[in-house]
């Protein structure tokens, strides 16, 4: 059996991949890692079946196999108006992911524009 093949659309790839080694789950994954300025090759659209990314675009119609997307997003809305989004694809967000780190930076930047 064939390993499913991950897509890390992400220019923060390497966090990813060393959280699947700490889990011991490496093997279990063909991992690709992309920054997100770089395209997509078509013949890795076309094996992809996990892809975690920003934006979806065009390249969602040139993967057929894709059947899971973890948006780096806490909302999804782009994702479900885009044309090319799968039916069969689970779509998941990162909603909660900023629970902590956005209120510290808002308080963060309060207590600068405040400070005499």
């Amino acid at each position: 059996m064939s390993k499913p093949v991950c897509v890390v659309w992400n220019n923060d790839a390497k966090a990813y991949e060393q959280a699947l080694a700490r889990a011991g789950l490496t093997d279990q994954f063909e991992m690709h890692s992309l920054k997100i300025d770089q395209p997509l090759p078509d013949d890795l659209a076309a094996r992809a079946d996990i892809l975690l990314g920003w934006r979806p675009g065009s390249y969602l119609k040139n993967m057929p196999r894709l059947r899971y997307i973890q948006a780096m997003t806490a909302g999804v809305d782009p994702w479900l108006a885009s044309p090319d989004l799968s039916r069969e694809v689970t779509l998941c967000c990162a909603r909660g992911s900023h629970r902590i780190s956005m209120p510290e930076n808002i308080l963060g930047a309060l207590f600068h524009l405040t400070k005499p």
